[in-house]
């Protein structure tokens, strides 16, 4: 926004500055400027540049202050996008940490589940059978599956080693109901 002159008595914009075309004076002196304001205020001559210069001197220092918080406020804008930039990088590393662990443990789980599964597995058919007994009767020993062509241990709290064989024996029993009803 450029300079431009108000009023010293009452601030007010609306005045106007004219040549006096009435003096004898060389064109273009300051002698011949008038400040006139709706006010009733009237500047004439020197009067009216001194106004100006210190009306604009004022004006000069006002927007180099201006200039000078607009600066300071967006550095502090780039310091603190800098700032949340660094949080959300930091976030992201926790998170990436975090679910790295979360996996690892995850994965100790499982290893240690199958290794204790392999234990039993291992025990199981180191375990010597009942004499007497064929493969396709596995009532006769409880640790292992329900289903009879599976010689699988059975998991715990469970009749079979697998949803898959707890499957086939429901199918099996359904279709042999189904054929009984016929």
């Amino acid at each position: 926004m450029p300079f431009k002159m108000t009023c010293p008595k009452c601030h007010g914009s609306s005045c106007s500055i004219e040549r006096d075309t009435r003096t004898y004076g060389r064109s273009g002196d300051v002698s011949e400027l008038v400040f006139s304001c709706r006010c009733g205020k009237q500047l004439f001559g020197a009067q009216v540049q001194a106004e100006a210069d210190r009306q604009e001197a004022l004006y000069d220092a006002e927007m180099r202050q201006k200039a000078d918080e607009e600066r300071l406020r967006e550095e502090q804008r780039r310091v603190e996008e800098r700032r949340q930039e660094e949080i959300r990088v930091a976030l992201a590393r926790h998170a990436a940490v975090a679910r790295r662990q979360r996996e690892e443990a995850e994965k100790a789980r499982k290893e240690e589940e199958h290794r204790r599964w392999a234990e039993r597995v291992a025990a199981t058919r180191s375990a010597p059978r009942s004499s007497g007994s064929d493969s396709s009767e596995p009532a006769k020993n409880p640790a292992l599956c329900m289903w009879p062509p599976c010689n699988n241990p059975k998991r715990d709290g469970s009749m079979y080693c697998s949803r898959d064989c707890s499957n086939k024996n429901a199918r099996q029993r359904h279709a042999s109901r189904k054929k009984d009803a016929a």
